[in-house]
Parts: structure tokens; sequence; C-alpha cells
């Protein structure tokens, strides 16, 4: 199947891959766009589908950061469909909001909490009127939307398919860090559990190379960071930092925190994010490729799998539907109309030729009656 991917995680650099994914992942094209903040980026990306003639391609779209809300629960072993319905009441404790959410959910594994078993629920969330309105942007462009993947969801999937079951399998705290022009975006797992955002500015001057102010900052933040992760989750320890991002100064970075930092850091291009990849014949730098467009690539991935995570709301499919079904219908009424016309039509007819049929048989008959007369007389 033919698909677009679209990243926009970070809205001043979008990610978009134009694949095809069956069994594995086929990258035929890809393009990398820097757009100014105050630009809009789905506009940034129609420009883009247009001049390269993907338009007609269905998409899977991962949404802004600044919009995406994750929360983790405990809840008692109780069915998933029951765990669904409280979610929403769980949520707005952690909200002075009270707009409707969308939201999909993970469930994790059973976790012993004051002796009493509870089942561990990652949940995804997004309010309602920020996603619609996300969507409208491309439906009104015609680009037809079959997923909404949050970024963290890709994150844990490659925490959980290349890290921990082969990489690093002893890993305890992960930290995936996105290094970006001036900003960096930082999430932190427990194993594959998602625990905590950080993202904050370590330069002012994009064009220049980072100095010493810079890794101070860096330096600060990161521990700042570790800290508030280790008093939310007691005796697990941040084992290993994987780095991926556009900034062309990630390999500096990687060595600051392995020779600064009491973690071990790695370039996440260097863990392939799926197992088979059928890249572009003509990419010159794979290693590069893997860290610019790394979330798109495990979204991608997380198309193959049964159990991914999607925000695309079930309301918004019947939304889509009912212009059609309103089509449908006007058609169909039409059509019933036209013949319904045409079969009174064909019996005023059929009535009309009876009428005068008969009185023309009833006038000769007259005729024929009054000769008998004259004959008998």
């Amino acid at each position: 199947m033919k698909l677009v991917i679209i990243d926009l995680s970070n809205q001043t650099e979008i990610k978009i891959l134009n694949t095809t994914v069956k069994k594995y992942l086929q990258i035929h094209s890809a393009y990398y766009l820097t757009i100014p903040e105050e630009a809009n980026p789905v506009d940034a990306c129609v420009k883009k589908l247009k001049s390269v003639g993907l338009l007609n391609i269905p998409v899977i779209i991962i949404p802004p950061r600044e919009i995406m809300h994750y929360q983790n629960f405990h809840f008692p072993i109780i069915p998933d469909k029951e765990i669904r319905k409280i979610i929403p009441r769980e949520i707005s404790k952690y909200t002075d909001s009270k707009e409707e959410i969308i939201f999909d959910v993970k469930t994790g594994a059973t976790v012993i909490e004051k002796n009493e078993k509870k089942k561990e629920v990652m949940v995804y969330y997004i309010k309602k009127k920020e996603l619609w309105d996300l969507l409208e942007q491309f439906k009104k462009q015609r680009i037809r939307t079959l997923k909404v993947v949050p970024e963290v969801f890709c994150l844990e999937s490659f925490i959980q398919k290349n890290i921990l079951s082969t990489y690093k399998q002893e890993a305890n705290g992960v930290v995936i860090i996105d290094m970006m022009t001036t900003k960096i975006n930082m999430n932190i797992f427990n194993r594959s559990t998602w625990s905590l955002n950080r993202e904050f500015p370590f330069k002012m001057d994009a064009s220049a190379t980072m100095g010493d102010r810079d890794f101070s900052r860096i330096s600060t933040e990161f521990s700042r960071t570790f800290q508030y992760f280790k008093q939310k989750n007691k005796n697990v320890s941040i084992d290993e930092a994987f780095l991926f991002g556009s900034n062309p100064e990630i390999t500096v970075l990687d060595r600051f925190i392995n020779d600064n930092q009491p973690v071990g850091s790695s370039l996440i291009s260097q863990v392939d994010p799926i197992e088979k990849i059928d890249y572009p014949p003509n990419l010159k730098n794979r290693e590069e490729f893997n860290a610019i467009f790394f979330v798109a690539i495990a979204a991608a991935n997380s198309f193959i799998e049964k159990n991914c995570v999607d925000l695309y709301p079930k309301e918004y499919i019947e939304k889509e539907k009912l212009p059609k079904q309103i089509i449908f219908f006007t058609v169909l009424g039409i059509l019933l109309v036209a013949v319904l016309f045409f079969f009174t039509s064909f019996y005023l007819e059929q009535k009309n030729e009876y009428q005068a049929d008969r009185k023309k048989i009833e006038k000769e008959f007259n005729i024929l009656q009054a000769q008998m007369d004259r004959i008998d007389a």
C-alpha cells in the first residue's frame, strides 16, 4: 500500500516520506522542510506534496508536540472496555480544561502497587477541537488521512523492538533526544513506558558552532531532568541515551554526553528503526537519513503492526461518510422519483388509451345496435 508519512512533531522542521508499506518498508523519496515559526505547517506540506505529485496518496500524520498529551495510569484489573469508560474522568484530574478529548491507550504489564495487582495503561490524548482543526486543514486540500500516530508511541515501539529486545536488554531508564537546530527535546522512559518530556533551547544563533555556554546549558537541563525522573521513578536509573535529529552537530552532543553525563549515549541512526528497509537507491548517507527521518520511519513501521495506537477519531470517520451518504440517498431519491414518474406516466397513458378504446368500442356497438333495431323493425 502506498502511504505518505507526515511528521509534524516539530512544526518548524517537517519530514515527509513517500513509501510503500507491505511486510517491510520501501521508501521511494523523502523531503525535509524548514519553515518559519509563524508559517502554517500544513500549507507547507500541501505545497510540497502538490509539487511532487503526491496529493492523491493517503497519509499518516504525526501530530505536533504542542497539542499532544500523555499520561500513565495504574488501574485495577478490569476489562479494557471499562478502563476506556473511566479515562476521560481520570484525565480531567490532570487538566483545567473541560474540552472533550480524543484518546487511545496501550495496555502494559501487570504491576504490584501497595500489595495489589494493577494494570499499567498508557493514555495518548489530544483535545478534540485541535485534532479536528488539523484534520480539516488536510481534508480541505482533498488529502485523505488514514491514521494519526503519536510521536511518543513511535519512540516506545522503537525502544521495545530495537533496544530492549536486542541492543540493550538490561537498560532501565532510556532517554531519547531530538537535537533540533536550536532546541533539544527529551523523552524519558522507564524501560518502554513513557515517563516525562522536557524541551529547552540550548543556543540562540542557529548558524554558530556549539560553545561552552551551550554545553553548560545542556548539562544543567540534563541534570534537572534526570533528577526529576528519579524522584518520579524510585530505584530506576537512566542507563542509555539515544540521539536523533537534524542538527549536524549531533555527533558532538553524543560525545559530550558520553564524556560528561552518567549515561551511555548512542546515535539512533546506528540502530535501524526497522529491521528491513528498502532505502531510496540514490541515498548517499544512510545514518544521516535515519537521524532526520527516524520518527516518520517508526510511524510507517507502526502501520504494519496490528496494535498501533491511532488517534483518528471514529466520529470524524462518520462525519466524512455523511456527505457521501447524503449524496447517495439524494441520488437514490431522484432515481426513485424518476422511476415513480415513469410508471405513473405509463399507467396514465395506458389508462387514457384504454378509455379511448372503450369509448370507440361503445360507439361502434351503439351504431351496430341501431342497425340491428332497424332491421328488426
